[in-house]
């Protein structure tokens, strides 16, 4: 199976926190991804409705809306239910895969993981969204 361009791939990343969206996007640009943003639950929404992204990092702990619930409604959207979620959070929870796999996400992942495990976990929802 051939590999996508990256340039062909957009990423929303949701965050509250303007530098946590910041240094993702570095990240991600840097890697040749086309990076999206939005600061709360609502824009995600709305970012997602037109942009259409192939991946979603999703922080959890944000006004309004919370990552859960945003996952849950995209999940419930006929055009956006295929594109992965990564929740991307600062809660220490025990339960937090189960409660992200739950609402409908791939993963959870804390925000001090690596960036490696990071683009690991990005790459594989990437190809599982293919297969």
């Amino acid at each position: 199976m051939e590999e996508a361009d990256p340039h062909e791939i957009k990423i929303l990343c949701v965050d509250d926190d303007p530098l946590i969206r910041q240094m993702l996007g570095d990240i991600l640009r840097l890697r040749g991804y086309t990076v999206l943003t939005a600061s709360d639950g609502e824009a995600a929404l709305d970012v997602a409705a037109k942009e259409r992204p192939d991946l979603i990092l999703l922080d959890v702990m944000m006004p309004g809306l919370d990552g859960f619930e945003v996952c849950r409604l995209l999940k419930a959207d006929a055009v956006l239910k295929s594109a992965p979620i990564v929740i991307l959070t600062a809660m220490n929870d025990a339960t937090l895969n189960a409660r992200a796999v739950e609402a409908g996400a791939v993963l959870a992942l804390q925000k001090t993981a690596d960036t490696k495990t990071v683009f690991g976990t990005i790459e594989t929802a990437l190809a599982s969204r293919k297969g």
